[in-house]
Formats: C-alpha cells, structure tokens, sequence
C-alpha cells in the first residue's frame, strides 16, 4: 500500500471553525485488508463545521440515532482528533491491540 500522507486546514469563519481533512492519521495503523476488516485505507475528504463559542444543552443529548442511550447507530462525530479523524462513540470493526511486550 502506499505511504498516505495526513492532510488537515484549520479555519474561522464567522462563528464557526472550519477543520478540512482527508482523513488520514499521522500514526501507524495496523495493516489492511486484514481477517476482521475487509476494507483499505484510502483517502476521504471530509469537513467539519462546529460553532466557536459552545453553549451546554439544557439535557443530555444522545449520541445514537433513535434506538435510546448507548444503543444504536451513531447520530452524530463524537470528536475530531488532531489529523481530521473523526471519533465515533462506537466502532463496527473489530480491534484487537496486539503488542510485543503485552501479547494481545
């Protein structure tokens, strides 16, 4: 596969910060295809927009679609990391940490 490069803009605009990636991480990532993930790693362009100045919500607000608290689908981008990633509060891939000195 080839080295991808991360690609990540930081901007303001009115009253909204503007984050462009193309959704590459700046760290090693395990390889893929692999047995429990089918898919490669590609570029994606992706844009966040999110307001400068956060107001808390008078309640808790889910962050799944329709099915109640901590079930379901995913609404809503729990985060964004540094690089442009996007979090998920949950994942449908498999992980498994495998480390030299823990053997996971």
């Amino acid at each position: 596969m080839p080295k991808l490069d991360p690609e990540i803009n930081i901007t303001i605009k009115g009253d909204f910060r503007i984050i462009t990636s193309n959704s590459i991480p700046n760290h090693a990532v395990a390889p893929f295809p692999n047995p429990e993930n089918p898919n490669t790693i590609s570029e994606v362009k992706k844009v966040y927009r999110m307001p400068l100045n956060l107001q808390k919500a008078n309640k808790m607000t889910s962050v799944y679609r329709g099915e109640g608290f901590g079930i379901g689908v995913p609404a809503v981008d729990f985060g964004i990391a540094i690089y442009g990633i996007r979090m998920e509060p949950s994942a449908s891939e498999a992980f498994t940490y495998r480390n030299e000195r823990t053997k996971f």
